[in-house]
């Protein structure tokens, strides 16, 4: 495989993250109000931004910029939340499979790892995940939960 079909290949896996979603918040925030994420193509179609906003203080409004690896076959997420985070995600989205990973210090120590993983619907219209954290004694404990619901075009 060429590069460049390499990395025709990696921007097409992106497709099915870009529209409009409705944001659910779960687990410990279940009945949180509904959220919304746009994901759209930037830059000559070569990296998606994410705005995303959940009407809930405890969920600052975000920003990130999602990027292909050199490798061509993951990506990385560059995050940034009105809270002044700013973090930098491995991630890897593969058929139905999306996951986000920051276990490195990056523009701020790491003062904790942390994932989401998540499964998309075969329509691509769902996607149903969590966000968990590396507990004391190194195994994953899951944070909360997001479903995505994607929504019709705005015209």
């Amino acid at each position: 495989m060429s590069n460049g079909s390499a990395l025709a290949d990696a921007l097409g896996r992106l497709d099915v993250l870009v529209g409009r979603w409705a944001v659910e918040p779960g687990g410990t925030f279940e009945g949180t109000p509904e959220g919304t994420a746009t994901i759209e193509w930037a830059l000559d179609h070569r990296f998606l931004v994410w705005w995303a906003s959940i009407p809930d203080r405890r969920f600052p409004e975000s920003i990130a910029v999602i990027s292909i690896n050199s490798d061509g076959h993951t990506y990385r997420q560059h995050y940034f939340d009105s809270n002044g985070n700013a973090r930098i995600y491995k991630m890897s989205l593969e058929a139905d499979a999306w996951t986000l990973l920051r276990d490195e210090p990056d523009f701020t120590p790491l003062e904790f790892s942390q994932r989401f993983v998540a499964r998309i619907d075969r329509g691509g219209e769902t996607i149903t995940g969590a966000w968990e954290s590396r507990g004391p004694e190194g195994g994953w404990q899951k944070d909360f939960d997001l479903v995505y619901r994607k929504l019709p075009p705005e015209e």
